[in-house]
């Protein structure tokens, strides 16, 4: 299957967009690095010939490329270097990809894996700005006060439009496990009477 870019692909290739292409790129929709990015993605199309890639935008924070794409059955693991080869960019040292869910509950677990998401909020500040709360597991936070997890919060500012806060919460999800009771197979009255 072939990639699917948003422009026409021989606007792409060559350089030269035609009006339609053109207004999208006026409008903001699309820039410069999007246009390089789906040109290295028409490269690599023969290679994953037999996978649907999707592009949806591109993100720069320092030297690395964020790709959003929508793939079946999955973003190809090596895809993102394939990507790398042929991006004409100066000082791009990475090329991730990352697979675009319109839910942004469901696109921050995406970015934040193996990590997920327990609550995501919003509020609205006295200036009328408005911030994303995001609350993540205890467990994340090695991850996302380290210098990968600025990039990832500084990513998902930018996929979402607002700024984004962290939220550390105890984690009351994990399964209640029969041996740790003192079971030795499930018994649900037992438990309940045991809880209760």
């Amino acid at each position: 299957m072939p990639v699917e870019i948003p422009l026409d692909k021989i606007c792409v290739r060559t350089g030269v967009l035609c009006p339609r292409c053109q207004s999208l790129v006026d409008r903001g929709l699309y820039n410069d690095l999007d246009i390089r990015v789906m040109r290295a993605l028409l490269e690599v199309e023969r290679k994953y010939r037999d996978t649907r890639i999707r592009f949806v935008k591109a993100y720069r924070i320092d030297d690395i490329v964020y790709v959003l794409v929508e793939s079946s059955p999955g973003v190809p693991a090596s895809l993102g270097a394939d990507i790398r080869k042929h991006l004409d960019v100066e000082g791009v040292e990475r090329v991730l990809v990352v697979e675009y869910r319109a839910d942004k509950r469901r696109l921050i677990e995406e970015i934040i894996a193996p990590y997920r998401v327990i609550g995501i909020q919003e509020a609205f500040l006295p200036d009328g700005g408005e911030v994303v709360i995001v609350k993540v597991p205890v467990e994340a936070r090695r991850l996302l006060e380290s210098i990968k997890g600025r990039y990832i919060l500084r990513l998902a500012e930018k996929l979402l439009g607002k700024q984004v806060y962290i939220e550390y919460v105890e984690s009351s999800e994990a399964p209640l496990k029969p041996e740790w009771l003192g079971l030795k197979k499930p018994d649900v009255r037992g438990l309940l009477d045991r809880l209760g």
